[in-house]
């Protein structure tokens, strides 16, 4: 992802803290697109970096941004990828990461982190209600700021510099296609991926990359509607 960098928020390249994230490949639908009647329906396989999702490029960029600002503590939340990913980037550059998790958290998500070295403290009604995790996230801004740790969330209202390395997604597919594409299908959970590639093409659209913005269309499942479901008229 660090071909870009001039298009993300790092001032000195030899501050980069890097482990391979990015450049995933883009792989033609031989069935559910044909299926569907589309021969032009692609899957980009995020899985393919170090730690096995997407959230490997906001840790590149959190990392990196720690190395050029000479920090060396990280708070995060997370019940899963974020986490792994933070822990990942944490052990190889050195820092030190408390892992703030629900406390109903299941353990097989946590190994991964925990096998990184990451510190998991289960948190009561952490993510159970609006006002609990809202409590939570507030005094680990206060906690940040007296022990000058960094409070990672991969939302882009919490970090946004560190979430822009996840916009390298889109810079990559455009490469890859050639153009932009027509639409674009995203999983949503807190919408950062999904605000996060909009960001990507309508950053290169602006600087006349591309031709168009693609259109973009945000999935969620049933069973965790986060966004869907709060919008839903009662």
């Amino acid at each position: 992802m660090w071909k870009y960098f001039d298009n993300l928020p790092l001032k000195d390249k030899s501050n980069i803290a890097s482990l391979g994230e990015g450049d995933t490949a883009l792989v033609r639908s031989r069935q559910i697109g044909p299926t569907m009647g589309l021969n032009e329906l692609y899957f980009k396989l995020e899985f393919q970096n170090p730690s096995g999702s997407y959230k490997d490029r906001f840790a590149s960029m959190a990392a990196s941004l720690m190395v050029e600002e000479k920090r060396d503590r990280m708070l995060a939340t997370s019940s899963g990828n974020t986490g792994s990913a933070l822990a990942a980037y944490a052990a190889r550059f050195g820092f030190e990461l408390d892992l703030y998790v629900l406390e109903t958290a299941s353990r097989a998500k946590l190994v991964q982190a925990e096998a990184y070295g990451a510190r998991v403290i289960r948190v009561r009604k952490f993510g159970v209600t609006e006002s609990g995790t809202n409590s939570v996230v507030e005094r680990l801004k206060s906690r940040a700021g007296s022990d000058e740790a960094v409070l990672l969330i991969s939302a882009t209202c919490i970090s946004p510099r560190q979430m822009a390395g996840v916009k390298t997604i889109s810079f990559e597919v455009c490469e890859q296609l050639g153009c932009a594409p027509d639409h674009v299908f995203g999983p949503i959970g807190g919408g950062g991926l999904f605000y996060q590639c909009y960001q990507g093409y309508l950053e290169w659209f602006r600087e006349g990359r591309i031709e168009r913005v693609p259109r973009m269309h945000a999935s969620q499942p049933q069973g965790c509607a986060t966004v869907v479901g709060p919008l839903r008229p009662k």
